[in-house]
């Protein structure tokens, strides 16, 4: 029976080892499943709206002899032969090919910087004007097939003063 007394006694203990061990690997299981569970929670981020295509028409005029492209949620505000001044929200856009080459548009000019703008291979330079809170670039062309000169004026951006 003393013989007996030590194997029962090394069964107990690696019984109470391997109790220990299992209580061990079940507290990192259940951390692991903790972890996974509050990963597979969070939900993920809205994927973002793509805005629609621009869409663009054509615009025409057999009296400055010119032809260009606008965005189509551009609308006509004024037309005349010689010139025409597109509107949209916070956009702009005005051309005039008459002899004074000014379009309707009032500018009381605040500010006047130089201005550049790369089309295909040509540099075009102008001015950048700042009045009425606005900020508007303004270029002069020659038509080279009739002589006129073609002034354009573009809304760059909405100018906010402090406190506004």
């Amino acid at each position: 029976m003393h013989r007996r007394t030590p194997y029962i006694f090394l069964i107990f203990l690696t019984f109470i080892a391997l109790f220990a061990i299992g209580v061990q690997y079940g507290r990192k299981v259940e951390q692991t499943n903790k972890k996974i569970a509050f990963v597979l929670s969070i939900t993920p981020p809205p994927k973002p709206t793509t805005p629609p295509p621009l869409e663009f028409q054509n615009y025409a005029t057999k009296e400055c002899g010119i032809q260009f492209l606008y965005p189509k949620n551009m609308k006509i505000e004024h037309e005349s032969t010689g010139s025409a001044e597109f509107t949209a929200n916070d956009s702009f856009l005005a051309f005039s090919c008459v002899k004074s080459a000014t379009p309707s548009v009032n500018l009381s000019v605040e500010q006047t910087a130089t201005d550049s703008v790369q089309f295909k291979n040509q540099k075009l330079s102008g001015e950048k004007l700042s009045a009425s809170g606005r900020e508007f670039s303004s270029f002069q062309i020659k038509n080279t097939f009739n002589g006129k000169s073609i002034k354009i004026i573009i809304l760059l951006r909405p100018c906010y003063k402090y406190g506004e």
